[in-house]
């Protein structure tokens, strides 16, 4: 009798240990397989439910041209990169497709570049700071695209250019001005992560008062996406 209950007690032991141990293995799968899912993860995953932060920031380079002529759209002599050739951004996805972005860039006209064809005489120079918002369209979701996200936007934004003294006119000082502009461009995201992406970006600028240079600025830079 005693050997029948202690071969009971050790038969419910054995079953209470097996069914312990499936329950830990079945823990430790799962959250296995949750992990390996964030790992996964994809900068799209937007339209998941438990996707709850849509917002990224951007950092980076750009470069102006406020040349007079298509033909010096090219010119290096009519490109800003000085000094502070640096862009700021912050963008919230509406959804995977639409998106608002808001930029500040900065750069300045160095002795010798030119300003619609007159250029920047020697030991003068001309501030540029532009503040732009824009509404994007991405294409990554329609293309079914897995890491290029390539996209086309429409905005406004104000630009301002200092003071400056021209080789033409060395005795004239021209005036600072603040150019508000529509703008349209293309771009396109190329994702590493879920959260790191390269951008490149070009956007032209049309002045909305007569007078003032229509541009064209493009950038590169770096994307955080927080999730």
């Amino acid at each position: 009798m005693k050997n029948l209950l202690l071969l009971t007690f050790l038969l419910m032991s054995f079953f209470g240990f097996s069914q312990e141990v499936s329950e830990q293995d079945s823990v430790t799968k799962e959250t296995e397989e949750q992990e390996a899912e964030k790992k996964v993860k994809k900068w799209n995953d937007r339209n998941d439910a438990n996707y709850n932060n849509n917002w990224s920031f951007g950092f980076g380079f750009n470069t102006v041209n406020m040349s007079s002529n298509s033909k010096d759209l090219f010119d290096s002599d009519n490109r800003a990169f000085s000094k502070n050739p640096f862009y700021l951004s912050a963008e919230y996805y509406i959804n995977n497709q639409i998106s608002m972005e808001g930029t500040l860039s900065f750069n300045t006209f160095s002795e010798g570049t030119k300003i619609v064809g007159k250029t920047i005489l020697k030991g003068s120079e001309a501030n540029y700071i532009a503040a732009d918002l824009a509404l994007k369209y991405s294409f990554g979701d329609l293309l079914k695209l897995n890491a290029l996200e390539p996209y086309v936007f429409v905005g406004a934004g104000n630009s301002h250019v200092g003071t400056y003294r021209t080789e033409e006119s060395p005795a004239v000082q021209v005036n600072q001005k603040n150019i508000f502009t529509f703008n349209a461009g293309i771009g396109m995201n190329y994702w590493f992560s879920s959260s790191w992406a390269i951008n490149l970006n070009g956007t032209a600028k049309w002045a909305s008062a007569s007078g003032n240079a229509n541009h064209l600025q493009a950038s590169i830079g770096a994307v955080y996406s927080l999730n």
